[in-house]
């Protein structure tokens, strides 16, 4: 696991009393862009918060290359995101803002480096209109080229596309591909696009409740899960429910329910061993494998 960039090792974050992240573990890879699902309220701006260093965590850690994130002074220059609303000054130029933030972070003011970040994500045109002056689509590129900046390792996008025409998307999409691709960064991206995840993700996470109740890679971005339902004894299927956690979308006394991008050949011995069976087999789309997960113990 030598490409592992960041860890996520058992969060457990509370505000006020409220949880709102319950013993959350995952690792980010270079090279791979991983899919951030859930409804309002699921635990997914806190969770990139919480990568960013924001919040300290009531039990667990976040590591970057095996450190605390919170030991390493440099953490956030390794890092870039867009979280809720791109916040920029108004009455400065796209170009103005952008020096700005260099000057922040005590980088060299690169004007040729600047204008190729607001080059690649389609402002060249508009790189001297001040930013009070821009739709909402133009300031969320702004938000991807400051966050590309200081050359990050990680990057934490939320809603990146928003406001975005199909066109803009698109051309999104492509230099996210590219950033992972072709420069092997790692991206955690969140939004409530299924079809964009679907085209771009390499691994899904879905949250629920402050919970990632789902995980699963997605080779070759293939749109269709497999949902296999197992029946056995109460006790076997609770075992094999505590294996495959992070497959399972319903538990109930006599059958358990799961899902992958895969064919779940890998869970055939271990079904096999507990005394189970396989009793169903379908296929789901990303859509209805989300409402099914999100449907469950609502009334």
């Amino acid at each position: 696991m030598s490409d592992v960039l960041v860890t996520v090792d058992d969060l457990t974050f509370s505000l006020n009393k409220q949880p709102l992240l319950k013993n959350i573990s995952a690792h980010f890879q270079k090279g791979r862009i991983y899919g951030l699902l859930g409804p309002n309220g699921a635990g997914k701006t806190t969770l990139l918060k919480s990568l960013l260093g924001v919040f300290t965590p009531d039990h667990g850690q976040v590591t970057y290359k095996g450190e605390p994130i919170d030991s390493q002074k440099d953490y956030l220059h390794r890092v870039g995101s867009v979280i809720e609303y791109p916040g920029f000054y108004e009455h400065l130029t796209l170009e103005e803002n952008l020096i700005l933030h260099m000057k922040t972070l005590r980088l060299k003011t690169d004007r040729e480096h600047i204008r190729s970040m607001l080059g690649r994500v389609g402002l060249t045109e508009h790189i001297q209109k001040k930013f009070s002056q821009t739709s909402l689509g133009m300031k969320q590129r702004l938000g991807l080229a400051r966050a590309m900046i200081h050359d990050p390792e990680f990057l934490l996008l939320d809603e990146p596309t928003n406001g975005l025409d199909p066109r803009g998307i698109k051309e999104m999409r492509d230099v996210l591909l590219e950033l992972a691709r072709n420069e092997k960064r790692s991206i955690l991206l969140s939004s409530h696009i299924l079809s964009e995840i679907s085209k771009l993700a390499d691994e899904l996470l879905i949250m629920k409740n402050g919970e990632i109740v789902f995980r699963a890679a997605v080779p070759d971005h293939n749109q269709t899960f497999h949902s296999y339902q197992i029946e056995g004894s109460e006790e076997h299927l609770r075992k094999l429910a505590a294996i495959f956690h992070h497959s399972m979308i319903r538990l109930e006394k006599s059958s358990i329910t799961m899902a992958s991008a895969r064919d779940l050949s890998e869970i055939t011995e271990s079904v096999e061993k507990l005394k189970c069976k396989i009793s169903v087999k379908k296929e789901l789309t990303l859509e209805e494998l989300y409402l099914e997960l999100l449907e469950q113990g609502e009334a």
